[in-house]
């Protein structure tokens, strides 16, 4: 993540951040849609930050994946437990720095 631009890390983080904040509260619509933003944030910023660390990309390329996993979302399991939820999203904020 350290060759990243700060603004893109930084707006992954508000996004993953927001999605937490609103689990805490009880939002699981705001999470959800949270959890979508940052499937299309991430994905929408490939082809400008993986030319600029491939390992840094594929290590948290893997995050995002199990957050969606969690809520179900791009893969056939159903929605996991919000405990599980959390801990990919915490999970994925801890290795963006």
């Amino acid at each position: 993540m350290k060759k990243f631009p700060p603004a893109e890390v930084a707006a992954l983080k508000t996004v993953a951040s927001t999605s937490l904040r609103d689990a805490r509260s009880g939002n699981a619509t705001g999470t959800h849609a949270a959890a979508r933003s940052l499937r299309d944030l991430w994905d929408a910023d490939q082809a400008s930050l993986q030319p600029l660390g491939q390992t840094g990309w594929t290590s948290i390329d893997a995050q995002p994946d199990k957050v969606l996993k969690t809520f179900g979302m791009d893969h056939s399991n159903p929605p996991m437990s919000p405990a599980r939820q959390e801990k990919e999203r915490n999970a994925l904020l801890t290795d963006m720095g």
